[in-house]
């Protein structure tokens, strides 16, 4: 990983959605950090600040959706 983002814009909260969405069955926090150039605890806490849940609770929402 090259230079970490220092903030998170609303595109790449988009992004990382989809990307949630399209990974179901094959997330990994490692893989999603390094395509949005940050560390894997710096993922976590800008997702949270924004959903106000993890990923792992998010993507139990999507699960529960797609039931």
């Amino acid at each position: 990983m090259s230079e970490e983002m220092t903030y998170v814009t609303s595109n790449n909260l988009k992004e990382m959605q989809d990307y949630l969405k399209e990974h179901l069955d094959d997330y990994s926090l490692r893989d999603m950090a390094d395509r949005f150039a940050m560390s894997q605890t710096n993922l976590q806490t800008h997702f949270i600040d924004e959903y106000g849940m993890s990923i792992y609770s998010y993507m139990k929402t999507l699960v529960k959706d797609d039931e």
